[in-house]
């Protein structure tokens, strides 16, 4: 016999989503996990992975079949405009893989001063996208009990 939980709803009848339990991991695709290559794909995989809530995300993933709407997407795209302003929402709907969307960018983007600055600061945001993913995981399982002085990190 199969037992399955009662869906929760809202008051007035509706499933309530945000009752839903959230899914774990990576969800089964029917694409394989591909790491990105790339600086470029590194960061967007950054943002997508904190974006979706998911330990880690694939270069040939669709952002849409890990769980993405367009209103994450509006995240998404807010956080990627701090390194490719040119980038625009429309962009990330035709291009939603992170191979893709990457390939794209780095062809928009022109080399130079700028682009070193952008990598830069790419880096930077992925090594503290690890950092707080890290912190994360160690609150998860008990070992982070270091006392909140009511100030927000």
């Amino acid at each position: 016999d199969v037992y399955k939980r009662p869906m929760p709803h809202t008051a007035n009848g509706k499933v309530d989503r945000r009752a839903l339990p959230m899914p774990e991991g990576r969800p089964v695709l029917e694409t394989a996990y591909v790491p990105p290559r790339t600086e470029v794909e590194e960061s967007v995989a950054a943002v997508w992975s904190d974006v979706l809530g998911l330990e880690r995300v694939g270069r040939e993933d669709n952002f849409f079949t890990l769980g993405g709407d367009s209103l994450l997407l509006v995240e998404v795209h807010a956080r990627l405009r701090e390194h490719f302003d040119e980038l625009s929402i429309v962009s990330l709907f035709e291009y939603p893989t992170i191979r893709a969307l990457a390939r794209f960018l780095e062809k928009e983007k022109p080399e130079g001063a700028g682009t070193e600055r952008a990598r830069a600061r790419a880096r930077r945001q992925k090594e503290a996208f690890r950092r707080q993913a890290s912190t994360r995981r160690r609150g998860s399982d008990g070992a982070n009990d270091t006392p909140n002085d009511g100030e927000d990190r």
